[in-house]
């Protein structure tokens, strides 16, 4: 039980250390860098949906993505920023997927 309560405060430890803050601020520097970059760029409403929820599973919430599921997202931000269609849109998307992600998913 001692053991399980020592890794317990470990854990606390590193997740409130300045460590973990410098990581987190770097992830948002990432994330914003990647609004500025692709969003910015977008004209179309779905597009920019899109592209926000890329950046966030990129560069926020990245932690169980799978190499397919990175470039799936990537695959977004290289071809979605152009589309000023929601047709566009929707065809890249599909692209995306259909190179990248498995039949199920």
């Amino acid at each position: 039980m001692n053991d399980l309560i020592r890794v317990g405060y470990m854990a606390c430890w590193l997740s409130c250390s300045p460590v973990w803050a410098a990581g987190f601020a770097e992830q948002r520097e990432q994330y914003n860098d990647c609004i500025l970059e692709y969003v910015s760029a977008a004209e179309e409403a779905a597009a920019i949906t899109w592209l926000t929820n890329a950046c966030r599973e990129l560069y926020l919430d990245n932690i169980l993505l799978t190499e397919k599921d990175k470039q799936y997202y990537q695959c977004l931000l290289e071809f979605m920023p152009k589309s000023s269609r929601l047709e566009a849109t929707l065809s890249i998307k599909q692209a995306c997927q259909d190179r990248h992600r498995s039949f199920l998913r």
